[in-house]
């Protein structure tokens, strides 16, 4: 933001800043799913670790594919955009048929053309929420997943985001904490007694 503030003399900066943004937005809107799928899978390969650590490093290795996870959310924001002019399109011209069908006047052919346009806008942001969602999800797990197989956690960065983030801080402090949440609960055993 502030870059495109320092750029905004320039014609046309703030639509390329407002791209950019879109596809920051998308990269960083799907980090709790791609973590949580990290963390599922270290447990399915039978690591033992707890899952603040596999949380811990599931966050360094998503900073550490950034080139694969923003080319997935550019994909992604250039999807977003065909698909709502698409379905946009596909949508209002039989809208606006429709209209001029029914319509018996020139006054109530552009009532419900004005009608048959906001309805075309709202199928597409129906269309919108039920696709897109599930569709990036998928898609940004698969490339957090893809990009990190066999990549190890840099040091170096995981010392970066200390510096910089407190909330990564907390997460990394959780990490080194030997909790309760850490050491399964006792077992009950058959020879336990009831209490009488």
């Amino acid at each position: 933001m502030r870059i495109g503030n320092f750029f905004s003399f320039v014609p046309g900066a703030q639509r390329i800043i407002g791209i950019i943004s879109k596809v920051m937005e998308v990269s960083l809107r799907y980090v709790d799913e791609s973590i949580l799928s990290y963390i599922f899978l270290r447990k399915t390969e039978g690591k033992d670790e707890s899952v603040w650590k596999s949380a811990c490093d599931g966050v360094v290795l998503y900073a550490q594919s950034w080139k694969k996870i923003g080319m997935t959310a550019a994909g992604i924001v250039a999807f977003v955009y065909i698909l709502n002019i698409g379905v946009f399109l596909i949508t209002v011209f039989p809208l606006m048929a429709l209209a001029n069908l029914i319509a018996s006047s020139a006054e109530g052919a552009s009532f419900l053309g004005f009608i048959a346009v906001v309805g075309a806008y709202i199928f597409t942001s129906v269309v919108k929420r039920a696709l897109v969602d599930p569709v990036a999800t998928i898609a940004m797990i698969r490339a957090y997943q893809i990009n990190i197989k066999d990549m190890e956690p840099s040091m170096d960065l995981q010392q970066k985001l200390l510096g910089v983030s407190s909330k990564f801080k907390q997460l990394f402090n959780k990490s080194k904490e030997k909790g309760e949440e850490d050491t399964p609960a006792p077992i009950a055993t058959s020879e336990a007694k009831a209490p009488v």
